[in-house]
């Protein structure tokens, strides 16, 4: 009679265990010494691999190709939001009873319209993966 107390691992198969791949035997070189070897990279089965970025560093995630873009977003949308400034600072004068309302509205736009230009921006400049999204956002977190 079993114990109740006691779990039934009848069907249970333990996972494989993790796989050590060895690095290379260093090779000597002239002076000597042993050559400088790359660690040894350890797989976990069932886990899949994500590809790492070439370059080590923050700027590895960097996209060169897109700073044009990116200062050609920030300038536009300043420019974009001047242009609304001046426009509703017009319509305010003329529209005494509503120049609270559009003054705070074009407050909020230009606002907003910052915001979106500095996130496209910053979306353009950076490849960031989810894995680096989710660690910025805690370190974030964790900073403020």
């Amino acid at each position: 009679m079993a114990d109740p107390q006691t779990p039934d691992f009848a069907g249970f198969t333990p996972a494989p265990a993790p796989t050590l791949t060895p690095a290379p035997a260093p090779v000597p070189n002239s002076g000597g010494g042993g050559a400088m070897t790359a660690p040894a990279e350890i797989s976990i089965p069932g886990m899949p691999v994500a590809p790492g970025p070439a370059a080590e560093g923050a700027l590895a995630f960097f996209n060169p190709d897109a700073i044009p873009y990116a200062l050609l977003l920030v300038i536009g949308t300043a420019i974009a939001v001047r242009v609304v400034q001046n426009l509703a600072n017009r319509v305010a004068e003329s529209a005494v009873g509503y120049r609270l309302v559009i003054k705070q509205g074009v407050t909020l736009l230009g606002f907003v319209a910052y915001g979106v230009a500095g996130v496209l921006a910053v979306l353009a400049l950076f490849e960031l993966s989810a894995q680096a999204i989710f660690a910025l956002s805690g370190t974030l977190a964790v900073a403020g």
